[in-house]
């Protein structure tokens, strides 16, 4: 009871402390229409409609990356049990938007409000789930206690907790001790966030390591007229090369853009494309671009410009959501941003790695530590700083040879790691069933 207290009372400080960004994200559309929802004040009419099910599965993620996982999983779900009734919620708009994308078939998509326990316990009861899966890091403790209070088993799949956070958790045994005992079975991404795990006091025998289910995302391979409309959407001709940047934060758009240029001019066939990880910036990404008089080009506005004006763009800003494993099957390179500064823990390594591309990434990919080994153990990818990446860069751009055999050693290690959802479908029997 304290604890729910004190759980409580803090996240209301942290409220007050967020209230005025998620107001002024209000005024200037960042989070549109969903202030509301996040405060739990309004709950989508769609919940209140849900019909009665014997069985319902709810699924919980974060953002893109945990929802593309979760969908991999809901489809295979859903064509096992099809009488099992889905609904989907995530932390962020783009998650949200994801979802939809993902798991079109769920019976409602919804933004997750904070995490306070009256809030949570009306969600539950217009729910009423017979299970609770949540995706890699999503603790959230009212979520979980809700769920178990009315009788809702709670999974964790594609777990995974890295050091920081073990460590964080470890210093407050008082929180993290109820919290992750409240799970009936963690499905984990690998041996090392096994015993992160283990340490938080989850027993053994709730415990399984059964991969990362982002190996088994469903990839839409493009066809080759599917190719020749966005080489010309982008005005790629036959010998350029496309380096994509994605994912990419502020200060990394800055710090990668200038150690890159100067490719441009000893590379004359070298394009660059950013992919803003989030929508908000894409309007401040675009000023950065325009910033170094440049041919430049937003994909929102390629129809505003002629196939020569096209052709002749130097920087492509991907303007527009869902559409980067598009983009990574024309790269020549990828880099994945988010690891080049600290506090983000980097973003997916294998979606260009899955369509054979070589992939590029910064040091702070502690949230992808062990596929970042993984890569650069087989020379699929590398860890390099801003500094270096455009040496490295150019000469891979001049070595065919080269940057073929590394993009084949990166589709490698994605095919030997599939798997993952058939292995947590399998785990998970007893609770689907």
């Amino acid at each position: 009871m304290l604890l729910k207290l004190f759980y409580n009372c803090g996240l209301a400080g942290l409220t007050l402390i967020w209230l005025p960004k998620f107001l002024l994200g209000r005024i200037t559309g960042k989070y549109k229409q969903t202030v509301e929802r996040r405060l739990g004040l309004k709950i989508g009419s769609e919940l209140n409609e849900l019909r009665q099910a014997p069985k319902r599965v709810w699924i919980h993620s974060c953002s893109v990356g945990e929802t593309k996982a979760a969908g991999a999983f809901a489809v295979e779900l859903k064509k096992r049990y099809p009488s099992i009734s889905i609904v989907v919620s995530t932390t962020t708009e783009t998650g949200q938007a994801e979802a939809l994308r993902q798991m079109p078939f769920a019976d409602a998509h919804f933004l997750l409000p904070l995490d306070f326990s009256w809030v949570m316990r009306r969600l539950v009861r217009l729910l009423r789930p017979s299970l609770l899966i949540l995706v890699e890091s999503e603790f959230w403790l009212n979520l979980i206690r809700e769920a178990k209070m009315a009788h809702a088993s709670v999974v964790l799949i594609n777990g995974k907790l890295s050091d920081r956070s073990a460590a964080r958790f470890s210093k407050v045994p008082f929180f993290s001790s109820p919290l992750f005992s409240s799970f009936d079975y963690c499905c984990l991404q690998t041996t090392a966030y096994q015993q992160s795990f283990l340490a938080q006091g989850v027993a053994s025998e709730k415990i399984k390591v059964t991969g990362n289910l982002k190996f088994d995302s469903v990839i839409h391979t493009l066809a080759p007229h599917e190719i020749a409309r966005w080489q010309e959407d982008l005005g790629l001709q036959a010998n350029d090369k496309l380096l994509v940047l994605a994912s990419t934060h502020d200060q990394e758009e800055e710090s990668l853009l200038n150690a890159l240029l100067p490719l441009l001019e000893s590379h004359p066939r070298l394009k660059l494309l950013v992919a803003p990880r989030h929508p908000p910036r894409f309007d401040d990404v675009a000023k950065l671009m325009q910033k170094y008089h440049l041919p430049f080009m937003r994909y929102t506005e390629r129809a505003n410009l002629n196939a020569s004006q096209k052709s002749q763009s130097r920087l492509i800003l991907i303007d527009t959501m869902g559409q980067l494993m598009n983009c990574f099957q024309l790269a020549s390179l990828a880099i994945v941003a988010g690891s080049f500064i600290p506090g983000i823990g980097g973003h997916n390594l294998f979606e260009p790695a899955s369509v054979g591309v070589p992939v590029i990434f910064g040091p702070y990919v502690d949230g992808q530590k062990a596929y970042a080994d993984a890569l650069v153990e087989a020379n699929g990818g590398i860890s390099l700083s801003s500094e270096n990446v455009s040496s490295f860069v150019s000469r891979l751009l001049s070595n065919e040879e080269e940057r073929v055999s590394m993009g084949r050693c990166a589709l490698d290690v994605v095919n030997r790691s599939r798997g993952a959802v058939a292995r947590t479908l399998t785990t998970l029997e007893k609770f689907l069933k």
